[in-house]
């Protein structure tokens, strides 16, 4: 059984409506039956996991007023759905996390001035994270080769860092156990160890040129309160010389912002090789835009 949501637009504000939520929201119109047709308005179908959730019925009303205090909530991914509206011009004001403990969760506002609210499903990161070993990972990259060294050789043994950007010197990649999403890694192909005695400046330099580059490409793809930057790594494993980009997302707890946020020792997101083609294919046509 759908659940059938309604709103209200201004006379003749159909085509509008059907900008925003067929256009840039993307849910598919349902044709009107024609006796309805026939008073104005439009319907659409709210996507869910299994197909759609409810039905939006926008009316056409004379006098309007946009519903404003009582508002419609829809349940979604809420990273993907904020950068759309982004990228088309709206205005996504995250709400206080503190206020839903849980759920990230943003309002806009549609062409006739509706308040809209957008929830993720739950976890206070975004999205679902799963335990890490950490004591397994360990021992992979304390024993195994480089593997900056075999990403660029084409020889690694995992597709999850897909391959996002590269130039003669450097490479930028995804990360294959992810805290935030768009957390990528930036490294030069020849196998420095040391962020700044292995490089001269101009190198360093073009380096830190392609982390900003693909910074301001991940904040595009991404929503993202803040941009954490660090070239982390060891002597004794994972040696070869990276930055981390890791994009904060907003609405996360202060408590679980900075080193909390990227720690895996604190879960990594559950990511698949799907959802890294995905966010790889995103983050390529914004570099190239």
């Amino acid at each position: 059984m759908l659940h059938h949501v309604q709103i209200a637009c201004p006379p003749g504000g159909e085509e509008s409506m059907r900008a925003f939520y067929h256009g840039v929201l993307g849910w598919a119109e349902i044709p009107k039956p024609p006796l309805l047709a026939a008073r104005g308005g439009c319907w659409f179908a709210v996507p869910g996991v299994d197909g759609p959730a409810a039905e939006l019925h926008i009316g056409a009303e004379d006098p309007f007023r946009p519903a404003r205090r009582a508002h419609p909530a829809f349940v979604v991914d809420v990273d993907a759905v904020a950068a759309g509206l982004v990228a088309a011009g709206y205005a996504v004001r995250w709400a206080d996390a503190a206020e839903i403990p849980g759920r990230r969760r943003f309002h806009t506002d549609d062409p006739a001035g509706n308040r809209l609210e957008f929830l993720g499903a739950g976890d206070g990161a975004g999205t679902r994270r799963v335990p890490f070993d950490i004591a397994d990972y360990e021992r992979r990259v304390r024993e195994s080769p480089c593997f900056i060294c075999a990403i660029v050789a084409g020889t690694h043994d995992s597709e999850l860092e897909q391959i996002i950007d590269e130039d003669d010197e450097n490479i930028a990649f995804l990360c294959r156990y992810p805290t935030l999403i768009g957390h990528t890694l930036v490294a030069p192909k020849q196998h420095h160890q040391h962020v700044v005695r292995d490089l001269e400046l101009a190198k360093f330099r073009r380096l830190t040129e392609m982390v900003h580059r693909v910074a301001r490409a991940v904040e595009t793809v991404v929503p993202t309160e803040r941009m954490y930057l660090a070239s982390l790594g060891s002597q004794q494993g994972n040696s070869h010389l990276h930055w981390h980009i890791a994009p904060l997302p907003p609405g996360v707890p202060y408590r679980e912002q900075q080193f909390h946020a990227l720690m895996a020792e604190n879960g990594v997101l559950a990511w698949t090789l799907g959802d890294a083609v995905d966010l790889a294919g995103r983050l390529r046509r914004a570099l190239n835009s």
